[in-house]
């Protein structure tokens, strides 16, 4: 389990029994449960379509995501 706090400069981590702190303007924090290819693709998907709106002329959206080489994770959807 990792809680998290932040203050105006920082944002603390505490996880088993450890604390790590960092500059704020190091950090995003993402509303995913974990930093994934698999989660990190599929919200970059929706934040993509979210800002698509209804305009376009895609069948077919794909994204991936890299964890290293030959490492990742890729999700799509059809439209």
């Amino acid at each position: 389990v990792v809680t998290t706090k932040q203050s105006n400069q920082s944002i603390e981590l505490q996880s088993l029994g450890k604390t790590y702190v960092f500059p704020v303007s190091d950090c995003v924090l993402l509303p995913i449960s974990s930093s994934s290819a698999e989660h990190l693709a599929e919200y970059v998907l929706k934040r993509f379509l979210s800002e698509l709106g209804s305009d376009h002329q895609l069948n077919q959206v794909e994204i991936g995501v890299d964890e290293g080489y030959g490492q990742g994770a890729w999700i799509s959807k059809k439209m």
